[in-house]
């Protein structure tokens, strides 16, 4: 969107005690109206019913109450279950979208369509209202992501939302991105948050734990730290954030807490994106498949090429950013 809008207005949405409080028979209601097979309903719907609760408490145990809401958090079905529910949830404006992740929700609004947000937010507060469900204003953030280089110009920006707070960065699914999308945030709450594990280390290191267990701890989660979703940002990691990762991983070396043949981060990153990018493209039923463009028709065949997608204009420097963009170029030979 910020390829041809100023900027695009981002609500983070969250719903007080999600998983809890939906309907049973909302939920079965919306799961009999898809293509589902009767037997994958039935068996949904046995896992469901006839459950119950009860407290004990100094020797006492309450009488046994049915459950008739909660998607049982914790479970195989929870999640999924709560996609299900919210499938009805949309955008009453065209051009507006409305990304779901489990609990996670989040309103896109381009500049073009900011004055519908409040509606947009009003809606969203009654399906929540007809859905049992309750939408936390005090844990909903605003954010304004600017197009790059319009920082500093006079460009007006909407009022924000009634008790709606606007900020200047935000985590989704555990990735901190700045309203001009920058990592240099996310970097350096990272680093922060692997520092404080090796204190764990050493205390592991002064009990006498090996340095080569010393050094699988290590890649399990520091390492994991530093990788996780790394398709998603680190294409928009500048040098300076690339040379922090990087220093870290070279002192920790040094220090023998990680291991001298691990490759550097900007290796790793790469070997994230090539797995993820062969994996979408070998799988139709892969849930960003459908972000690829479509085969091009080639008149010769001089030599195997990673792919035959047809390469789309790079229009903007986000273009460079995104991961199906800058994969379809960095594999097109």
């Amino acid at each position: 969107m910020l390829t041809i809008s100023p900027y695009v207005r981002l609500l983070t949405l969250d719903f007080s005690r999600a998983f809890i409080t939906v309907r049973h028979s909302s939920l079965f209601s919306k799961m009999a109206a898809m293509s589902l097979p009767d037997e994958v309903y039935n068996w949904t719907r046995n896992f469901y019913d006839h459950r119950s609760h009860c407290t004990r408490f100094g020797g006492e145990l309450s009488d046994f109450l049915n459950i008739f809401a909660s998607v049982i958090q914790g479970s195989a079905l929870g999640p999924a279950a709560y996609v299900v529910n919210t499938g009805d949830l949309r955008p009453i404006t065209i051009g507006n979208e409305i990304i779901k992740y489990a609990d996670d929700t989040y309103l896109i609004v381009p500049a073009e369509n900011a004055s519908s947000c409040q509606s947009e937010f009003n809606n969203i507060s009654q399906w929540a209202s007809d859905n049992n469900l309750r939408l936390n204003q005090k844990k909903t953030f605003e954010i304004i992501f600017g197009a790059r280089g319009n920082r500093g110009t006079s460009t007006t920006l909407p009022p924000t939302l009634p008790n709606i707070q606007r900020v200047s960065n935000i985590k989704a699914l555990g990735i901190t991105i700045t309203s001009q999308l920058s990592m240099n945030l996310h970097v350096d709450t990272l680093l922060e948050s692997c520092g404080k594990t090796l204190y764990g280390l050493r205390v592991l290191r002064a009990h006498g734990m090996s340095d080569d267990c010393i050094q699988e701890v290590f890649r399990s989660i520091v390492i994991a730290k530093l990788t996780y979703a790394s398709q998603a940002w680190s294409g928009f990691c500048t040098a300076s954030d690339i040379n922090k990762l990087d220093r870290f991983l070279t002192r920790r070396k040094k220090l023998n807490y990680c291991s001298q043949t691990t490759p550097s981060i900007t290796e790793q990153f790469d070997n994230a994106d090539q797995s993820l990018f062969r994996t979408v493209l070998t799988k139709d039923n892969h849930v960003m498949h459908r972000l690829l463009p479509p085969n091009k028709t080639l008149q010769y065949k001089l030599r195997p090429r990673n792919h035959n997608l047809t390469l789309t204009c790079k229009s903007s420097y986000y273009d460079s950013c995104n991961f199906i963009a800058r994969m379809l170029f960095r594999e097109a030979y």
